[in-house]
């Protein structure tokens, strides 16, 4: 208890000297060059730590004193707060409550929040570990409820919660001012190593709402899915809420969002081993040299809805941006760490890294609307799918298996490579077609040629 006594007293102290105004140091310094963003490793965040694995890094230090200034305009949404009736002194005296009820609500989780982090949290005693989730889930909270009231003002501003909070400005916010700062920290929130327990998150937003009967059961979900969704396709998966998969961390949320539709209808679908073997699959421009066709599936729920029928591959849009490569490769680790979890983004990844193998094949892909490409070049995404394809390794299940097998038994022939190489030499071009039936239109005049200068010959010999 004197642990939490102590620590409330540090919290206070240290929101006593902030305010909801954004200053303009926090702003400058944040303002990093995009240039020096591109060097980043995928797995280190490049603006904001989350947790404890970058706790104290100089070069995310300078997120620090917005932390603050975000923790303390969310304890000042309390729900007793938003009447316009309550006193500055009340409010003021709320917001301690709040804070103190927080406090010994994640005090609670302390001994499963060390057993989640293993033994990165060994060095940080209580109070040093609990001001970082405290404050990190704060930060968090609060960045996906201004999110939300500034982009869905329509839903939101009826509820208490996302009502505007005094002295802040959200067009004064740097996150929100930036698209390279909001995408940096959206990027950031989703490392494998920066991250803090989803149940720290959820468990701070019933202090902070109150219970509020007014929202939606488990609405942090929708939250966040509308602040990831522009990260990495163009619009948001269909909300699924299965029991447990998603109550780890907000990467474990996204992934799980984004399974195969025809697996999520499934309450427990069995690991299939797949045999080690990998049926070879073209890429696309090899592929639709011998018939395939390409299309954009744009009724799909999930990037990973990839079907193969009667020729025709049907793949939905994948929005490729510079900060595809740090997801894709986060989300591959994070599968790796769950043995019992099926790799299902790293089937999706190995797949489109066969069928993207040179320049030719992303241009087919972008004319049929499969990729939209935001990072200038097609050199790019082949280097970045390159990249992603030297952490694979032979996993015991391969999703789209049969989808390769129905490729392969369909097209992989003798027939169709030979008449891939014809269409390929001689078919590739108006000019070429029109030389090819400029010759055979020869060879056939020579022919008939060749058989009336015979029939003439014989029918010229007097018979004896």
């Amino acid at each position: 208890m004197s642990i939490s006594v102590d620590l409330l007293q540090v919290l206070k102290a240290k929101l006593s000297e902030t305010s909801n105004t954004t200053s303009k140091w926090s702003l400058y310094s944040l303002s990093v060059k995009l240039s020096d963003l591109d060097s980043d490793h995928p797995f280190h965040p490049c603006i904001v730590s989350i947790g404890i694995a970058h706790y104290g890094n100089p070069r995310v230090i300078h997120m620090q004193p917005q932390k603050w200034v975000y923790m303390n305009s969310l304890l000042s949404r309390t729900h007793l707060s938003s009447s316009t009736n309550v006193v500055s002194a009340a409010i003021d005296e709320t917001k301690n409550a709040l804070l103190e009820s927080c406090v010994d609500a994640i005090s609670d989780l302390e001994d499963e929040a060390r057993r989640y982090f293993g033994g990165a949290a060994e060095g940080l005693d209580s109070p040093s570990l609990l001001e970082v989730l405290i404050l990190d889930g704060c930060f968090i909270l609060e960045l996906l409820i201004r999110y939300f009231s500034l982009f869905e003002s329509n839903i939101t501003q009826e509820n208490g919660l996302f009502k505007p909070v005094e002295d802040l400005d959200l067009n004064e916010d740097p996150i929100l001012m930036f698209s390279w700062i909001r995408a940096a920290v959206r990027r950031d929130l989703v490392l494998l190593e920066n991250q803090i327990p989803y149940m720290v998150l959820q468990k701070l937003f019933e202090m902070v709402t109150g219970r509020d009967t007014s929202l939606p059961h488990d609405f942090l979900v929708p939250m966040v899915i509308e602040f990831f969704h522009s990260s990495y396709l163009d619009k948001p998966p269909v909300p699924v809420i299965e029991r447990g998969l998603h109550r780890s961390h907000l990467l474990n949320l996204l992934l799980n969002l984004y399974r195969p539709t025809a697996e999520r209808e499934m309450l427990d679908p069995p690991r299939r081993p797949t045999s080690a073997r990998r049926t070879f699959l073209l890429n696309a421009t090899s592929l639709a040299q011998v018939g395939v066709k390409f299309k954009n599936q744009t009724h799909a729920s999930s990037l990973l809805d990839i079907r193969f029928s009667m020729g025709v591959f049907e793949i939905p849009t994948l929005h490729i941006s510079k900060w595809s490569d740090s997801y894709f490769r986060n989300f591959i680790a994070f599968e790796r760490c769950c043995p019992d979890r099926k790799p299902y983004m790293a089937s999706y990844l190995e797949l489109m890294s066969r069928l993207i193998t040179g320049p030719e094949d992303v241009q087919l892909l972008e004319r049929r609307g499969i990729l939209i490409n935001d990072l200038g070049s097609d050199e790019e995404i082949i280097v970045m799918f390159n990249r992603i394809g030297r952490q694979f390794d032979q996993p015991d299940y391969f999703y789209y298996q049969e989808l390769y097998d129905l490729v392969d038994s369909s097209y992989n022939t003798m027939w169709n490579l030979y008449k891939s190489q014809l269409q390929y030499q001689y078919f590739r071009s108006p000019w070429a077609v029109i030389s090819m039936l400029t010759a055979m239109l020869l060879v056939f005049c020579t022919l008939i040629q060749t058989v009336y200068t015979t029939l003439y010959y014989y029918q010229g010999i007097p018979r004896r």
